[in-house]
């Protein structure tokens, strides 16, 4: 065997290593050999009378135990790794209660590592019987099995690992139920006697969030309706200039018809009020029309007979 690794160094010198008396055990979770199998050892029926099982029916266990060195090539594994594990050798799959002994039985596991974790702030970890059944389900659930415990614990306890340490030494006892595991919810503490509680991590945040929230809402308040007077003063002062220039122009507009015409001011005729306006010298004063002279305005001349010449 090479002994600083065959990949970096592939010109070093080899170890001997008598392997008479070494017992190698090799061990996996191998997922998807047992869809291999199945096809190696499924019977397919057809017909009225055939029977036919749903994947749901099956048991890994049932089909890993049918395991062959050629279910092992077919997986990927070279000959010679196979051909030297001769012994294959299929295990159970992980219940609920080999679940609960994972997590409490070995000398590090993981009930023990958070118990040590909250000893060391001065605060005891319990965890129910609900609890730990609740995590084994969830891993079963997932099918992640062993390798899922600490994902589902490290998603129950990780508010309650900040809490305690902001808390001092208030809380005395924090117990995990099932509620925490399934919906959640906080764990259930307990405190010192005459300690005031403190609001949580979730609390405080929470709080914060609606302070600033309020916050903005205050400040949009008073904000709203000095932006409406400035809108409505702008729209107010723009309508008004806009009208006395409007007037203006047409004032002006008249008064030069006025001078080009060279008379007074035009007055509407009062037989029809439709008409178009004649002007006052032109009257009589009793009321008979005089000669009138039509002005072109554009082309600027006059003929005697009431008719203007054509505009050029």
């Amino acid at each position: 065997m090479p002994p600083k690794g065959g990949r970096k160094h592939p010109q070093q010198e080899f170890l001997q290593v008598d392997t008479t008396n070494i017992l190698f055990i090799c061990g996996g979770a191998f997922v998807g050999l047992e869809d291999i199998i199945e096809q190696r050892v499924g019977q397919k029926q057809i017909g009225f009378g055939a029977k036919i099982n749903s994947k749901r029916e099956r048991r890994v266990w049932d089909l890993l135990r049918e395991a062959q060195p050629e279910d092992l090539l077919k997986y990927g594994m070279i000959p010679e790794f196979v051909g030297r594990l001769p012994v294959i050798a299929p295990l159970h799959e992980l219940d609920e209660p080999a679940l609960i002994d994972i997590l409490t039985k070995p000398k590090n596991a993981l009930i023990k590592q958070y118990q040590k974790l909250f000893d060391m702030d001065g605060v005891k970890l319990r965890f129910t019987k609900g609890a730990l059944s609740a995590i084994s389900a969830e891993a079963m659930k997932h099918k992640s099995g062993a390798r899922g415990l600490r994902a589902i614990l490290e998603q129950a306890m990780l508010d309650i690992m900040f809490d305690v340490p902001t808390n001092g030494t208030s809380i005395r006892e924090v117990v995990i139920n099932e509620e925490t595991i399934h919906r959640g919810q906080q764990p259930l503490l307990m405190y010192q006697k005459g300690a005031v509680p403190a609001p949580s991590a979730s609390t405080r945040a929470r709080n914060q969030g609606v302070i600033m929230s309020s916050t903005r809402l205050l400040r949009w308040m008073l904000v709203a309706p000095a932006l409406l007077l400035g809108a409505f003063v702008y729209w107010t002062l723009a309508l008004g200039l806009g009208a006395v220039s409007l007037s203006g122009v047409r004032s002006l507009e008249q008064a030069d018809l006025q001078l080009m015409l060279g008379a007074a001011p035009l007055v509407p005729s009062q037989d029809d009020e439709e008409s178009p306006c004649i002007p006052a010298d032109d009257m009589s004063v009793d009321g008979t029309e005089t000669e009138t002279i039509a002005v072109d305005v554009v082309g600027g001349g006059a003929r005697e007979d009431g008719l203007a010449t054509p505009s050029r």
